[in-house]
């Protein structure tokens, strides 16, 4: 998932980027699903993949939020983690966001923005925004 939509900025080429784009929205549709069914305690929905507290996946999902978020931005699309087409994952990713524990070590969306655009767009030496 991270690398379909980190290439949507590592590209100038429209029809890449398109592609990486309904890569991205492919893998979120499967984490969807996955979500779904991690998070079955019997009848009820947990909160958090392993149940009802958050886990290891949870933490080594919920720390790409940002980035998501950040990407996204940058490159002009939808938000990637959408209430209308990813209702359970959006869902989850606010709770994670709110979790007490996390909330401070989460990167604000802005400074991985910042770091897109004066670290890695350079290293890339392209400059993919929605701008253009």
């Amino acid at each position: 998932m991270f690398p379909s939509s980190i290439g949507i900025l590592n590209t100038a080429n429209q029809q890449e980027r398109a592609d990486k784009v309904e890569e991205t929205l492919a893998a979120f549709g499967l984490l969807e699903a996955a979500l779904a069914e991690c998070s079955k305690e019997g009848e009820a929905e947990a909160p958090f993949f392993g149940g009802g507290s958050i886990g290891f996946l949870d933490i080594a999902l919920g720390c790409y939020i940002p980035w998501f978020e950040a990407i996204g931005r940058l490159a002009g699309v939808p938000p990637f983690l959408d209430a209308a087409r990813t209702p359970k994952l959006a869902a989850w990713a606010g709770r994670f966001s709110a979790a007490k524990p996390f909330i401070a070590l989460l990167t604000a969306v802005d400074k991985v923005e910042e770091y897109i655009t004066k670290v890695l767009y350079p290293k890339w030496n392209v400059a993919v925004t929605a701008s253009n």
